[in-house]
């Protein structure tokens, strides 16, 4: 009986050094990389650059060129919304974060950055079409001629500081 538990713990120990030398073992070597590959590398270190440095125009061509290569880059198209966001333009950057969000539905920041370019947008439109807007742009230049026009400006401050209240709230 001693026998064979012992002839079982050495079978079951063998086995387990066997496998585990497997499982160590190291690969032996990396992947090779295309063409294509080594080039939307290279755009994207190179636009990652451009970006980091500041020169925004340069870096969106640059990232437009690595989209045009290989179309399903989220982490480009995610670079790409955040450049168009800084430059004020909120249509494409809600683009490419829909892009994004389409292509990585399980990470919430591309939805963050969906809703900030929506809030942009909105508040751009409010500011630039609707009556309010122009009201608030109006009390904001000159008061006492806004009063003067029939705009209630204390008012118009209350509803402005409520708006950057909840733009504050949506922030974080």
């Amino acid at each position: 009986m001693r026998s064979r538990v012992l002839l079982w713990a050495v079978v079951m120990l063998s086995l387990a050094v066997a496998s585990w030398g497997q499982a160590q073992s190291t690969p032996s070597s990396p992947p090779k990389l295309s063409e294509k590959d080594k080039r939307v590398i290279a755009l994207f270190e190179q636009a990652l650059s451009l970006q980091r440095a500041g020169k925004a125009k340069e870096a969106i061509a640059t990232y437009q060129e690595l989209l045009k290569v290989q179309p399903n880059t989220p982490m480009a198209r995610f670079n790409l919304g955040e450049l168009y966001l800084s430059q004020g333009d909120a249509r494409s950057a809600e683009v490419q974060f829909r892009e994004v969000v389409k292509a990585m539905p399980q990470v919430p920041e591309g939805y963050l950055r969906l809703a900030t370019a929506l809030l942009c947008g909105a508040l751009y439109a409010m500011f630039r079409f609707s009556k309010l807007g122009i009201a608030m742009q109006a009390s904001s230049q000159n008061q006492l001629a806004a009063y003067y026009m029939g705009i209630p400006v204390k008012r118009l401050s209350s509803l402005v500081w409520a708006i950057a209240a909840a733009v504050a709230a949506l922030a974080g």
